[in-house]
């Protein structure tokens, strides 16, 4: 992606790239997807909980937790191009606050990188 990230590494992981990450859990009909990431040096898990899922693209396992924010209007060119939104009124896409609800997340990797747009995250590092 050309677009310079809001923030990168939100894990604020030492080593994000030699961590395993795998989807534990994905409810599509209530928004929700939560990946656990492994830190297999210190077996230690964080699991990354988002809410208002509207998009997923990606494996269901991967090597690499830099989890990264974009700016607002990327994920909104995005949020465009799906069915749903375009069967939106403006009315009720200015009601909703549509464009400052969904953010872009993307796990950056050395190849396909793994985005989720969704309205909110957690992260849980016990």
């Amino acid at each position: 992606m050309d677009v310079k990230p809001l923030k990168e590494n939100l894990l604020n992981l030492v080593n994000p790239d030699l961590h395993n990450c795998y989807v534990f859990h994905y409810n599509k009909s209530h928004s929700q997807l939560l990946i656990d990431v492994y830190d297999t040096e210190n077996d230690e898990r964080t699991r990354v909980n988002f809410s208002g899922v509207v998009y997923f693209s990606g494996e269901l396992q991967w090597k690499g937790a830099n989890f990264v924010i974009h700016m607002p209007e990327t994920g909104l060119n995005l949020l465009r191009k799906l069915e749903w939104y375009s069967n939106m009124t403006k009315d009720v896409l200015e009601r909703l606050d549509v464009e400052n609800i969904y953010k872009y997340y993307e796990i950056t990797r050395n190849f396909a990188p793994i985005i989720i747009v969704a309205s909110s995250i957690e992260i849980d590092f016990s």
